[in-house]
């Protein structure tokens, strides 16, 4: 269905069973999980606004930004998908993502969650023959 919201980040579950992304349908962006490839009922998951999701690798809990917040929600999928918790987990002073998609992802385990840091020195550094520039410096810095 052809809507005039904007959605944004989209992300397949581990078990290509659903797919969650940002919409601002209602007016503020939110997150939501809807079956995939469908059909089937759309649900919320964030409350208070939501951007970029991503699924922890087992599947069970969907992580998100909300205003300067890092939610993890924790979700059931029987007998239909629905949002058991939620949990803040810590201040968000990570890079936003420029790009419609997140710049965070979440280790195999589960365990942690990789973000991109900002910079004060905000340089484009082009390297050409990385490699050879890479060994040279290996060489160097352990002897002959």
């Amino acid at each position: 269905m052809a809507t005039r919201a904007c959605d944004e980040a989209p992300r397949l579950s581990p078990d290509g069973r659903w797919i969650a992304y940002s919409t601002d349908e209602s007016g503020a962006y939110e997150v939501v999980v809807q079956p995939f490839p469908g059909p089937g009922p759309r649900s919320q998951v964030s409350t208070n606004g939501g951007v970029e999701p991503v699924w922890s690798r087992d599947g069970w809990r969907l992580f998100y930004r909300t205003g300067s917040r890092v939610v993890a929600a924790t979700l059931t999928t029987v007998p239909q998908l629905t949002v058991a918790s939620r949990a803040e987990l810590f201040d968000d002073v990570f890079l936003p993502a420029t790009s419609p998609h997140a710049n965070y992802d979440v280790t195999p385990d589960g365990s942690h969650l990789l973000f991109l840091a900002g910079v004060d020195d905000q340089r484009l550094m082009v390297a050409y023959d990385w490699a050879v520039e890479l060994r040279n410096r290996v060489r160097t810095s352990s002897g002959p």
